[in-house]
C-alpha cells in the first residue's frame, strides 16, 4: 500500500457551534477503547491523571480525505476522527497495535495534553517526539521507530517535554563481540570458487565479474535476493557485506536483508514472512524495518555512507538487539522483530538496476546456545530465492 497519511489538527472556528452539546459526553468506539485505557494508564504512571468517562471524549471513525489518518477537533468534549480505510489497512500487518497506539496518542497529545507539533531531532537524527508533524521538513517522513526501548522514551516525552536525551541516541555498541567465529565467507574471486548458484531467471541475472557478484535486476520493483546460509537468525551472529549500486538514482535503496522466508503466500502469522532489513541510498539515508510491517521503522541520515561508491554494511545481532555499522562506523541499534527460526541472508536490489556484492561474511557466536542453532551440513550450491521486496510502504507524511 502506497497511500500516504496525514495527522491534521483541526481547530474549531467558534465555541458557539458546540454550545448545545453535552460537554462531558463520552463516546469511544470499541476499536479505540483499549488505546484510551492505555493512554490513561501511561499518564498515571507519569503522575498525570485522566478519567475521560467523567470529563468527556469522543473518538469515532470518519471517511477522511485522501492522505488524512486522523483529525483532532478542539471542542467540548475533544472529538477525534480516525480514517476508516487507514485503520483497517493496518489489520493484516505486524505491529498493528503499536501503529494504532501511536496514531491515537498523537491525536490525544493534541487534544488532551495541548501539545503542538515538535519537529526537532535527537542527536542521532531520529525524531525527538511522536508529536512531530505539520509541513514537510527536508523531504523526510514522520516515521518513528516506536518499539522497545524507544517506546518508553517517546511516552515519557509525550507527557513531559523536558524528558532528557535518551541513551539509545548517544550510546554505541554496548555488547561484547569477541567469540564469534566465521562460518561462511565469499570473496567472489571467480566462478569456480563461489558456492552461489549463478545464472538468469525471469527477475534478473547473477554472475561473477571482476571479483564481485553482479546482480542485474529486470524487475520494476525492489528485489530481495536470499540464500540459506546455515545460521539461525535467532542465534547471535555477525553478517556483513560490501555493496555498490551502479545507478544514478540517489533515492534508490539497497542493503542487507535477513530473517525467515518460506514462500510469497506466507502471512505474518505463519512461518515464512519476517525479514529484517537495513537499506541505504546515495542521499546518505539509512532505512531500517521488517518486511512484515506496514511501514519501515525510521529513515535517518548517516554521513558514513559514501555515495556512488562501495559501502560495507555490518549487522551484529546479540540477544534481541541488532547493531548496525556502515563502513566500520557504528550507525544505529534496534530490537529485532522476527521471533521465528530462519536461515535466510541476502541483499536488496533497486528496480531495473545493477548491484555489485563483495566480502560476504557470516559469523556465529561460540556459545553453546548459539552453536546449537547452526546447521552442521556443509553449505553447497546456494540457490538464490528472489522475493519482491514490498518496502518501503505506508510512509507517514505531513501529519
Amino acid at each position: 500500500m502506497n497511500k500516504h497519511f496525514t495527522y491534521i489538527l483541526l481547530i474549531a472556528a467558534t465555541a458557539a457551534l458546540f454550545s448545545c452539546k453535552d460537554r462531558t459526553e463520552y463516546r469511544v468506539g470499541s476499536d479505540f477503547q483499549q488505546y484510551v485505557d492505555g493512554f490513561e494508564q501511561e499518564a498515571a504512571l507519569r503522575n498525570r491523571n485522566f478519567n475521560f468517562e467523567s470529563s468527556g471524549l469522543i473518538i469515532e471513525f470518519g471517511d477522511l480525505e485522501e492522505g488524512v489518518a486522523g483529525l483532532c477537533h478542539y471542542q467540548k468534549p475533544i472529538r477525534i476522527e480516525v480514517d476508516r480505510d487507514y485503520w483497517n489497512s493496518l489489520s493484516d500487518e505486524e505491529g498493528t497495535e503499536l501503529m494504532r497506539e501511536e496514531l491515537l496518542f498523537h491525536e490525544l497529545g493534541h487534544g488532551i495534553l495541548n501539545r503542538t507539533h515538535t519537529n526537532s531531532v535527537l542527536i542521532n537524527d531520529e525524531w525527538k517526539s511522536i508529536m512531530c508533524g505539520g509541513d514537510e521538513i527536508a523531504g523526510r517522513t514522520w516515521n518513528i521507530n516506536y518499539r522497545g526501548e524507544r517506546r518508553k522514551y517517546y511516552l515519557d516525552e509525550l507527557f513531559n517535554e523536558s524528558t532528557p536525551e535518551p541513551a539509545f541516541a548517544t550510546e554505541g555498541l554496548t555488547v561484547d563481540t569477541t567469540g564469534f567465529a566465521t562460518t561462511y565467507t565469499d570473496e567472489f574471486s571467480n566462478t569456480a570458487s563461489t558456492k552461489w548458484k549463478l545464472g538468469a531467471t525471469s527477475n534478473g541475472t547473477a554472475s561473477i565479474e571482476n571479483g564481485m557478484l553482479k546482480y542485474v535486476s529486470n524487475s520494476s520493483v525492489n528485489l530481495i535476493i536470499l540464500i540459506a546460509a546455515g545460521i539461525d537468525v535467532q542465534s547471535d551472529f555477525i553478517y556483513e557485506c560490501t555493496l555498490q549500486y551502479t545507478g544514478f538514482d540517489n533515492t534508490a535503496k539497497y542493503g542487507l536483508v535477513f530473517g525467515t522466508y518460506t514462500n510469497e503466500s506466507a502471512t505474518v502469522t505463519s512461518d515464512g514472512a519476517s525479514l529484517e532489513y537495513i537499506l541505504i541510498n546515495n542521499d546518505r539515508k539509512m532505512t531500517i524495518g521488517n518486511r512484515a510491517w506496514f511501514s519501515y521503522f525510521t529513515q535517518i541520515t548517516r554521513n558514513q555512507i559514501v555515495p556512488q561508491s562501495r559501502n560495507k554494511i555490518k549487522v551484529v545481532k546479540k540477544d534481541d538487539r541488532m547493531y548496525f555499522f556502515i563502513n566500520g562506523e557504528y550507525a544505529y541499534r534496534s530490537e529485532m522483530v522476527n521471533r521465528k527460526t530462519g536461515y535466510n541472508y541476502g541483499f536488496s536490489v533497486p528496480p531495473k538496476s545493477t548491484l555489485l556484492i563483495d566480502d560476504f561474511r557470516l559469523a556465529a557466536s561460540g556459545t553453546t546456545a548459539s552453536a546449537a542453532k547452526i546447521k552442521s551440513a556443509e553449505i553447497e550450491n546456494m540457490e538464490m530465492k528472489v522475493v519482491e521486496a514490498k518496502f518501503p510502504v505506508g510512509e507517514i507524511n505531513n501529519r
